[in-house]
C-alpha cells in the first residue's frame, strides 16, 4: 500500500509578510513613483477605496490583484513580495512602521 503524502502545514511561515507589511510595501512603491492612490488604482483596474484598504492592511488582496498592482507599478511581483517580507523599501531603504 502506498504511503499517504504528508499534508502541508496550514500555519503561516515565520517570515511571511502580514497584510499591514504588504500594504506598507505597496504604499512606499506607489509614493516612490509619485503616484496617487487614484492613479495607481485606475492603472490596476481597482477601486481607490479598495487600494486604500490594501495599503492600510485592512484588505487581503488576491494574487491577481497583487499582480495587477505590480504590473501597474512596472515592477515584478517578486519586488513587492521582497519589500513586504523585509518591510523596508528596496529603493530607498526606509523601514516600515507599524500602523495602529
Amino acid at each position: 500500500m502506498a504511503a499517504v503524502p504528508e499534508r502541508a502545514s496550514t500555519t503561516t511561515p515565520a517570515r511571511a509578510p502580514t497584510n499591514p507589511a504588504l500594504g506598507r510595501a505597496i504604499r512606499r512603491l506607489r509614493q516612490h513613483q509619485d503616484l496617487t492612490i487614484e492613479a495607481l488604482a485606475h492603472a490596476a483596474d481597482l477601486h481607490p477605496t479598495y487600494l486604500s484598504g490594501i495599503e492600510r492592511g485592512r484588505r487581503n488582496p488576491t494574487w491577481a490583484k497583487l499582480c495587477a498592482l505590480a504590473d501597474a507599478l512596472g515592477i515584478p511581483i517578486s519586488t513587492v513580495a521582497a519589500e513586504a517580507e523585509h518591510d523596508t523599501c528596496p529603493v530607498c531603504g526606509a523601514p516600515g512602521t507599524e500602523q495602529r
